[in-house]
């Protein structure tokens, strides 16, 4: 059984406290939606959002819970932007390669922890665009040889 599960068994055998209950009850639904790639506009994190918001400031599982939620609802506000399109000919150049699993990885920091790192989503904007860059370079190599804006 995993830890999640027995921490579940264990709150709900204790005497009841709903918050906590709550609490449990959504971050496990939170992690199975986060496993199953479901993005945070989906329907299904209204009960996840639901559940953050019966915990009340008085519980000691409060600041959690916030946190949880605003990572949701940034989730939703936030569209990130997925890496470039296989050319063409199936494959991309090693060096666009690598920047694109530069930027993968800026993505899954980004959503570490089941929270929104603001850090991260700025650096993945920045190699996204840089990722553009290299991809122009590569495809219109003419227009970006003196290293200046295309014509």
């Amino acid at each position: 059984m995993s830890r999640s599960v027995i921490l579940l068994a264990l709150i709900l055998c204790s005497c009841r406290d709903e918050a906590a209950e709550a609490f449990a009850r959504a971050e496990l639904q939170h992690r199975a939606l986060i496993n199953d790639a479901v993005r945070p506009e989906d329907p299904r994190f209204d009960a996840v959002v639901l559940d953050l918001r019966r915990v009340p400031v008085s519980s000691k599982h409060f600041a959690k819970a916030q946190k949880l939620l605003e990572s949701i609802d940034a989730g939703r506000r936030q569209r990130v932007r997925t890496p470039l399109a296989l050319g063409a000919n199936g494959r991309r150049p090693p060096r666009l390669e690598a920047q694109l699993a530069a930027c993968a990885r800026l993505a899954e920091l980004a959503g570490a922890d089941g929270g929104v790192n603001h850090r991260a989503l700025v650096a993945l904007e920045t190699c996204r665009r840089e990722a553009e860059q290299l991809e122009l370079e590569i495809s219109h190599p003419d227009d970006h040889q003196d290293g200046g804006e295309p014509p």
